[in-house]
C-alpha cells in the first residue's frame, strides 16, 4: 500500500514537473528536441509476454500464408531452399516487432539476444546459407512449423509460467505455432 502511494506521488511529481516546464516556457537550449514526453516504463511481464506471442503469431501466420502462396513454385525444390524462400518476410516482421518492444529490465539481455539470433537467421535466409540454416536447431522442413527462435533459458524460466495465462500465447499454441516461452 505504501509502495503504491510512493509510486503515485513520484508519477504525479514527474507529470507536474513536465507540465511546469512547458508552462514556464523551457528554453530550446535546455531541450533541443522540444519533446516533453516522459520516458515509458518497461513493460509488465504479462504485457511483454503478450507482445512476444503476438509477434510470434504474426510471424507464424505470415509464414503459413507465404507457404500456401508459393506451394506450386516449390514443387521439387529442396526443403531447406524452399524454407529459405518463404521464411524471409516472416523473420523480417518478427525482428521489426521485437525491436519495437521494451522488455522488463531483467529480460533486456535475453530480449537483445533473441533479436540478434533472429537477425542471424534472416541473414542466413537472405544469403541462402544452407549450412547455417541446417545447423539451426529445429529448422523446419517445408510446411511443418517448429519454433526456430529458441528463447534463452532465462526468458523461458522467467516468463514461461506467465505465458500459460496470456491469451495470445494460448491462441498461438492452439493454432500450431507453439509457445516461444516453452
Amino acid at each position: 500500500m505504501a509502495t503504491a502511494r510512493v509510486f503515485l506521488l513520484l508519477s504525479a511529481a514527474a507529470v507536474l514537473s513536465s507540465i511546469a516546464a512547458v508552462a514556464c516556457g523551457s528554453s530550446e537550449d535546455s531541450n533541443p528536441t522540444g519533446s516533453t514526453a516522459v520516458p515509458t516504463a518497461p513493460a509488465a511481464p504479462e504485457r511483454y509476454v503478450d507482445e512476444v506471442c503476438t509477434a510470434a503469431a504474426r510471424m507464424y501466420t505470415t509464414y503459413q500464408a507465404s507457404f500456401k502462396e508459393n506451394l506450386a513454385s516449390m514443387s521439387g525444390m529442396d526443403p531447406t531452399d524452399a524454407y529459405a524462400k518463404i521464411a524471409r518476410d516472416p523473420f523480417a516482421l518478427l525482428i521489426a516487432d521485437l525491436e519495437k518492444m521494451t522488455p522488463p529490465a531483467d529480460a533486456a539481455a535475453g530480449h537483445a539476444d533473441t533479436i540478434r539470433q533472429a537477425k542471424d537467421v534472416l541473414d542466413a535466409l537472405t544469403r541462402s546459407d544452407r549450412q547455417k540454416l541446417l545447423a539451426l536447431r529445429g529448422t523446419p522442413d517445408t510446411g511443418k512449423w517448429r519454433q526456430v527462435i529458441d528463447l534463452s533459458a532465462d526468458l523461458k524460466t522467467r516468463f514461461g509460467p506467465v505465458s500459460a495465462g496470456v491469451k495470445s500465447c494460448q491462441e498461438l499454441e492452439a493454432s500450431g505455432g507453439g509457445n516461444p516461452f516453452r
